[in-house]
């Protein structure tokens, strides 16, 4: 309410006081000036006097007499009229700058115009003396012309009906309006003059001119109006359209429309020449009585803005020299960079020609981007963009082959061309699209491409950039590798060019690697075409029955051949002549990855040596097989044509795909005749090409069976046409050595020819024949083949005559080699076994069956047929079996299984690393060969077993050491051995003198002998601690093997790479010595584990203790964790146990390196200087958490921590009571409580139950103490000087209580006590626990500011004070408490602070805010009461200055509305004075 009444006075005092002060002044001028005698008299008299009151600077100027002014003037009244829109305006409040601005727009100084010289003279136009920036500081015009009825004067179309001329200049009278300067834009008054200014208003926006004459610094603008444009384009459409399309014309016509130079019509002086943007000078001239300017008249002048004006003109203006051919479309269109090159290369002709139509297809300078003056682009490639003829977007249709003006001797002289696609409604050329079409010239049109154009690269290039014919390509790279000077590496594709150097531009017709700059002109991008890779094109899928393929051959099939079509009604074609420029030169300087061009030249070299004519390659037709053509053809003809070995023969079939240029003429699809025509490839065999006359008919068609796909990918040499069959030339055949590449058998192919059997393969031999051809993996093995005959002895055991296919094999069989019968080896047959699937032969598996050729069938095998050799040089020649072998010859059996008859059954290595490592270390030691001699020897039995021998169901055999061997064969064949302890994985490996069957696991190498400690050690990997054992000499003298023990080994990784020495290794296996047999499934979680290590600091044995999680079984010393990794390792029949450790368990440090260094206990341990005590041996301390300590009630901690005397003498016997003097683990109480006494003489209970989970929990209280009942919430914190268990609360002695007395020690409180002591009330605050009070305690700032003569009281009321503080019982204060009331029995009021939220208390009564106490602190919980510290004295207030206060703000009120009256009363009085002077 306070505020109100102030700002009520501030606001009427401001209002008398301006009234009083500006009205007299106005009346007085108003009495003062008489007849008028110069300018500012007439404006004075008139106005009021407005200008000399705010603008001095307009008075001076209007009462000089050295210069004449002109000036028009308002009354007062037409001010008042204009203010409501002089408010919405710049130009208002009227005591502004901008309000001299208003008036200094109705000043023309100097200069002298009455009526009839404005009249007689033509002048239209006057500069003001308002200059605004908006016109570059220039001055604002106003417009004069004739009222055509009255034949007035009007300014700026307001009437002028009176003038007074003066001896310093003329005063207009425009009493009834206010001339207000231009408010809008050049672009809002053309928007005002939209009716006939729309076109031009239209294009400004499209040029992005809009906001440049919308902006300041003043311009003159010629608008054309929309007559003139409509004239324009029915006249001259050509040079309209062009206008319209190309930013760049249209910009440049335009800005001859716009000039920086302010001309306006009629105004004294006005210039004849005007610049434009343009950069071009525009004439105004008036010789025939019409204003003119350029070629046009003027209709509509003067049309004011707040930047300019703008003046209509009838016509459209043309910078001088304007044309419009196709290279002012170019520069247009912002192609210059284009017209550039052009203009370098030598081809301006081509731009500027009249006598003929082109099309120019060109990227615009947005796509070169900052690279725009270093692009060089060759004559050659200018050349490829520019086709005869004027051809519109909707002159081209999908598959359209142009003609460029780009002749090229790799053609044969003929022009390149381009390419017309249509894809999703954009029309691409080539790989760019048509981004802004139809860009008309007089002389042809151009089509604005998104990037340049690149000439169609090799047709290597084309391939490599086509996903299509990747694997064509692969081929091709495969093919070229085996020419002199050729290499095997696809560079990348190259860049396109940006100059004239780059000699491999990107493909045309395939992928494209030359992404288009993204548009910098707002225009909407268009994507470049997919691509041949991916293009939606569909083919029809190939047909199977015309593909040539290998199908399986048997002994009776023929070579496989490529029939030829029907020859019926051809047309054969021969080649052309020879051009007149040989292509050797083009060539040959091409890269030696460049496929096909190797094959041209591999051409042209074998041409020259025998004498043809080999300048015939110009124009090379490509028939490229498509990824699925090749496909489709049989994975073993894929794999031959994959391999270098079919590099010659891959070579003559790409030249099958190859057709030279034929009667000059290139193969286009559009020059290939209707009808069946022959020509002949490059390899020199027949093609035949069916195309319909039609192509609704379908495609062309090769040799009957392959189709054209895809037709024209543009290429250096020539063109490529997709087809969907490999093509094969009729004397192609498929015969085995063409087998044995696809197979990868290439190593016995070599072998074959190293041993002159070579005829053996061919289709001209004798006989047919069934190989048994091993892999190369096959050959992985054998580090050397036999050479000569015995070489030729081991080829032909392969061959077996006539054709076996798998069908005809059968299980048992014997067949025939080729081989020769020898005397000393019968190794001319070859053994057939089949089991299930599985064929071998001898012992040799197959891998593959019926690879057929038109001379037999191959079967691979997974190695070489060789004649059998012994057992043991079976197990040292097969790497699998090496470790078995291995211990063959350390158990000293080697000698058994050289001769003689066996059988083995013999783990591979895999087998044997099941066989951990260590136990295989403690094998091959000397004292364990009697072990090692009887796990090898029960693998070996002393007779021959094949696996067919075995009967269905078990049976047994003898081992060479007399321990039997159980087999068990199943219904469906497969040998397990002693219980499924181990499975027969491979059977029936021949030798010598007997036979081998491999098995997956070692049989019985657990069971062999009796794991001592040691020996589990060994079997756990626990080298290092053995290592240990042995160096401490522990070996035997402290394990014993009768005695039952567990062991906790670490891992050898765990160990140091330095033992320790003497007691510390010694004191280190003890450590992890725990006497008893324990297993893990007997541990549980805390569970205590006494080891055999006795330390003094204990007075007894270190304990280790358990961690068991669900997912983690660990231990611990109390020093580092360590996870059980390897659990129950049993050592001789269960007298002990070794679990493996995942690190060395270290012993803990004492009680106090249990705590964290920021831990509450710990600083109250170092306040008191207790520490000594904590590191008493053997000592048992009941440690408070972390949580214990902050829950106690408020102001107990903080007492504990304040450092004066009695805190500290309670804080160290609270911490004596905390140490038990003997060493107590968990599992040395029992779940009744006992009694233990503390280090302070308190009693303490304790006692172990166990929670609802099983954990065990220790209970503890201070006996004789109810409040004292404490959980563990960690037990058997290990220490080196004894053990700690952490309990959630803190347990007190007996003698400790936080009282009312202590409270007042941690607070403020000095000056409460003084007084309470003086006011006779001390008993209150050291008042019993069963008599408690509830204190509120004022800080002692609080008695300062309060209560500062408080001495000077009466002690009667004092003690009420006093006791104003003090509440009977122990009260919990919350806001809105009743009847609670102090102990002088005054109402106390709680509530709650407004801003702080905080509680509140005061006496019933007060009424300022100012004594209200706020609580600060508490509440403290005594065990005597409760204590709250309260920020004010809590006393009884009054109200009488407030009184005071309410009368002298009316009264104050009152006297200024008085002031206000009277000043109202004297502007009712001048105004009225004023009017009858203005009557008068």
């Amino acid at each position: 309410m306070t505020q109100n009444w102030s700002r009520t006075l501030i606001v009427s005092l401001s209002l008398a006081l301006c009234l009083a002060f500006i009205l007299p002044q106005h009346t007085t001028r108003a009495q003062d000036d008489d007849a008028p005698s110069m300018l500012f008299d007439v404006i004075s008299d008139e106005c009021n006097a407005l200008i000399d009151l705010y603008f001095p600077d307009l008075e001076t100027l209007l009462t000089r007499t050295d210069i004449n002014s002109t000036t028009f003037f308002f009354d007062s009244f037409a001010l008042i009229r204009s203010t409501p829109v002089l408010q919405t305006t710049q130009w208002w409040p009227q005591d502004s700058p901008a309000f001299g601005n208003l008036l200094r727009y109705h000043i023309v100084s100097p200069g002298y115009y009455p009526t009839a010289l404005l009249f007689s003279s033509g002048i239209s136009v006057l500069p003001t003396n308002y200059t605004p920036a908006s016109l570059g500081n220039r001055p604002q015009r106003l417009v004069f012309t004739r009222n055509a009825t009255t034949g007035g004067l009007r300014v700026n179309g307001v009437a002028s009906p009176r003038q007074f001329v003066v001896p310093n200049g003329v005063a207009h009278d425009i009493h009834d309006s206010v001339l207000i300067p231009p408010l809008m834009s050049i672009v809002g008054v053309l928007n005002n003059l939209t009716a006939s200014t729309s076109t031009f208003l239209t294009l400004l926006n499209q040029a992005g001119l809009n906001s440049t004459i919308a902006a300041d610094g003043g311009f003159t603008v010629f608008a054309p109006t929309n007559a003139a444009f409509n004239a324009l384009q029915q006249n001259n459409p050509s040079t309209y359209q062009a206008i319209i399309s190309s930013p760049a014309i249209l910009l440049q016509v335009l800005n001859y429309h716009i000039s920086q130079d302010l001309f306006y019509v009629g105004e004294p002086g006005s210039a004849s020449t005007i610049s434009t943007l343009a950069g071009s000078n525009i004439t105004v001239s008036n010789t025939t009585g019409i204003l003119m300017v350029a070629n046009s008249s003027l209709i509509s002048a003067n049309n004011l803005a707040r930047n300019g004006v703008v003046h209509l003109a009838t016509s459209v203006l043309f910078p001088p020299g304007f044309q419009i051919n196709l290279r002012t479309v170019l520069n247009g269109v912002n192609a210059t960079v284009f017209v550039k090159q052009m203009d370098a290369a030598n081809l301006s002709s081509l731009l500027n020609d009249t006598t003929s139509n082109h099309t120019v297809f060109a990227p615009q300078d947005s796509y070169f981007g900052n690279m725009s003056s270093s692009v060089n682009l060759s004559a050659d490639l200018l050349s490829y963009h520019v086709v005869d003829n004027y051809l519109m977007l909707a002159n081209l249709t999908d598959g359209m082959l142009l003609k460029s003006h780009l002749t090229l001797v790799s053609l044969g002289g003929n022009n390149q061309v381009l390419k017309v696609s249509i894809q999703n409604g954009t029309t691409y050329i080539n790989n760019q699209a048509i981004r802004l079409p139809d860009r008309v010239a007089t002389n042809g049109v151009v089509q604005i491409l998104t990037g340049p154009l690149t000439l169609p690269p090799n047709a290597t290039a084309v391939l490599r950039g086509d996903p299509t014919f990747s694997s064509l390509l692969s081929l091709l790279m495969t093919a070229v590798g085996t020419l002199p000077n050729a290499t095997n590496t696809v560079s990348p594709t190259p860049t396109p060019p940006m100059n004239g150097t780059t000699t491999s531009p990107s493909p045309t017709n395939a992928t494209n690697t030359m992404s288009p700059t993204p548009f910098m002109n707002g225009t909407t991008s268009v994507s470049p075409m997919p691509m041949n890779g991916t293009s939606p094109m569909v083919s029809r899928p190939p047909t199977t029955s015309g593909t040539v393929s290998p199908a399986p051959m048997n002994s009776t099939s023929a070579p496989m051949t490529s029939g030829s079509p029907s020859m019926n009604a051809t047309t054969t074609v021969s080649p052309s002549p020879t051009p007149a420029n040989s292509t050797r030169a083009l060539v040959r300087s091409t890269s030696d990855n460049d496929a096909i061009d190797h094959v041209l030249r591999a051409v042209n070299d074998t041409a020259e040596t025998i004498g043809d004519d080999v300048d015939r390659f110009f124009g090379v037709t490509l028939f490229a097989p498509s990824n699925s053509a090749i496909a489709n053809l049989s994975a073993a003809v894929l794999s031959y044509l994959g391999s270098p070995r079919a590099a010659s023969d891959l070579f003559n079939l790409i030249e099958y795909h190859l057709v030279p240029m034929q009667n000059g003429t290139i193969l286009y699809s559009t020059n290939i005749p209707s009808g069946v025509s022959n020509y002949t490839t490059l390899d020199g065999e027949s093609l035949s090409i069916n195309k319909p006359s039609n192509a609704s008919m379908g495609p062309i068609v090769l040799n009957g069976q392959a189709r054209v796909t895809r037709a024209d990918n543009l290429t250096a040499e020539g063109v490529i046409h997709t087809i969907d069959t490999f093509l094969f030339p009729p004397s192609w055949a498929w015969d085995l050595r063409k087998v044995l590449i696809s197979l990868n058998c290439t190593t016995f192919l070599d072998l074959v020819t190293a041993a002159n059997l070579t005829y053996l393969l061919t289709p001209n031999a004798r006989n047919n024949y069934t190989l048994f051809a091993p892999t190369n993996a096959a050959f992985n093995n054998l580090t050397m083949m036999p050479s000569g005959d015995a070489l030729r002895r081991i080829i032909m055991y392969h061959f077996v005559a006539g054709t076996y296919m798998r069908s005809n094999l059968s299980d048992g069989q014997l067949l025939t080699t080729i081989l020769p019968a020898d005397d000393q080896v019968d190794a001319q047959v070859v053994k057939v076994t089949v089991t299930g699937q599985q064929v071998r032969i001898n012992t040799i598996n197959t891998t593959s069956f019926d690879n057929t050729a038109v001379n037999g069938v191959v079967h691979t095998l997974s190695s070489v047929l060789v004649p059998p050799t012994s057992i043991l040089q079976i197990l040292k020649s097969t790497p699998q079996f090496s470790m078995f072998y291995s211990f063959v010859m350390s158990a000293g059996l080697n000698t058994i299984l050289e001769s003689g008859e066996y059988t083995v059954f013999v783990p591979t290595n895999e087998a044997m690393l099941y066989m951990n490592e260590y136990t295989r270390q403690f094998l091959v030691r000397p004292s364990a060969l009697p072990y090692l001699f009887n796990v090898i020897a029960q693998h070996i039995i002393p007779q021959l077993v094949m696996v067919q021998q075995l009967p269905q169901g078990a049976s047994t055999l003898t081992s060479y050491n007399n321990l039997t061997v159980s087999i068990l064969r199943s219904s469906t064949n497969t040998f397990s051995l002693n219980n499924a302890a181990a499975n027969i994985t491979a059977t029936n490996i021949i030798a010598s003198n007997g036979v081998v069957h491999t098995i997956n696991r070692v049989l019985n190498w657990t069971a062999l002998y009796d794991f001592t400690l040691v020996r589990t050690l060994y079997q756990v990997g626990a080298t290092r601690f053995v290592d240990a054992l042995d160096q401490a000499n522990m070996t035997s003298t402290f394990i014993v093997p009768n005695s039952s023990y567990t062991v906790f080994t670490p891992t050898n990784d765990a160990f140091p790479l330095v033992l320790p020495t003497g007691s510390g290794l010694v004191n280190l296996i003890k450590l992890h010595y725990v006497n008893g047999y324990h297993v893990t499934a007997n541990m549980y979680d805390g569970e205590l584990e006494i080891t055999t290590l006795f330390q003094p600091t204990l007075n007894g044995y270190q304990r280790l203790k358990i961690s068991d999680t669900s997912s983690y079984l660990g231990i611990t010393a109390g020093g580092s964790q360590a996870e059980i990794i390897i659990p129950d390792q049993v050592v001789y029949n269960g007298k002990g146990a070794v679990h493996v450790i995942d690190r060395i368990l270290t012993l803990p440090g004492n009680i106090l390196s249990l705590l964290p260094s920021n831990s509450t206990l710990l600083s109250l341990i170092n306040l008191s200087a207790s520490n000594s005590l904590y590191n008493t041996n053997g000592i048992t301390v009941l440690m408070p958490s972390e949580n214990a300590f902050q829950s106690l009630s408020d102001g107990v901690l903080t007492y504990l921590q304040a450092s004066n005397t009695q805190s500290l003498a309670d804080l160290n016997d609270i911490l004596s009571h905390f140490v038990l003097k003997q060493l107590l683990y968990s599992d040395n109480m029992t779940s009744v409580a006992q009694q233990y006494v503390s280090n302070l003489g308190d009693s303490v209970s304790l006692a172990e139950i166990h929670s609802d989970t099983g954990a065990s929990i220790i209970k503890a209280s201070t006996t004789g103490r109810p409040d004292s009942d404490a959980t563990s919430t960690r037990i058997d914190l290990l220490a080196s000087n004894g053990v700690a268990h952490e309990l959630d609360q803190v347990l007190f002695p007996n003698n400790f209580y936080f009282t009312i007395e202590k409270v007042m020690t941690i607070l403020s409180s000095g000056k409460f006590a003084y007084y309470m002591e003086k006011a006779g009330q001390s008993d209150f605050l050291d008042s019993t626990n069963d008599d408690p009070f509830t204190i509120l305690i004022p800080t002692d700032a609080a008695f300062n500011t309060d209560v500062p003569d408080l001495d000077r009281l009466q002690r009667n009321e004092l003690v009420k004070m006093m006791q104003n503080h003090v509440i009977q019982g122990s009260v919990i204060l919350t806001p809105g408490m009743e009847d609670l009331e102090s102990w002088n029995n005054r109402k106390l009021l709680i509530s709650t602070d407004d801003l702080s939220n905080y509680l509140t208390v005061n006496l019933e009564g007060n009424v300022l805010p100012s004594h209200v106490a706020v609580v600060v602190g508490g509440p403290y919980i005594c065990s005597n009461g409760v204590v709250y510290q309260v920020s004010h004295v809590v006393k009884r207030e009054g109200n009488s200055e407030l009184q005071v206060g309410t009368v002298a703000s009316l009264i104050l009120v009152c006297f200024l509305f008085f002031l206000f009256v009277v000043s109202l009363g004297t502007y009712i009085l001048n105004w009225y004075r004023r009017s009858a002077y203005e009557s008068v």
